[in-house]
């Protein structure tokens, strides 16, 4: 591979955390890979998401992406805003504690998220 092109891990891990595709899809991809390491998520990334669902474009729960990027191996937060994206992941991953998302959460959760 010449440099600077990116791996088959990396490429699965952005297909991941901008929610390119089915998700059960990109799962199977994530889970294929070894070399996903030190990949960053954004937020960014996590707000683009909760605007898809603010306009019901998934394909599947919120919280089945979050377990995902929870799940994945090294999946680092973006440094500067690394509580925030942790704090908004763990509550998106956790309806059984959060409760399903809803609208104005998910608003609020993208106001942390610029704020941060």
């Amino acid at each position: 591979m010449s440099g600077g092109e990116p791996t088959d891990g990396l490429r699965a891990f952005r297909a991941l955390a901008a929610w390119q595709g089915p998700l059960e899809v990109i799962r199977t991809r994530v889970e294929g890979q070894d070399d996903i390491c030190a990949t960053v998520l954004t937020t960014d990334d996590v707000h683009a998401v909760l605007q898809r669902f603010l306009r019901r474009e998934l394909d599947a729960p919120i919280s089945a992406w979050a377990r995902l990027i929870l799940m994945t191996d090294g999946v680092e937060y973006e440094a500067a805003h690394q509580e925030a994206i942790a704090d908004v992941i763990f509550r998106l991953a956790t309806p059984e504690i959060e409760g399903d998302l809803s609208d104005d959460q998910a608003r609020e959760h993208m106001d942390r998220l610029r704020s941060s």
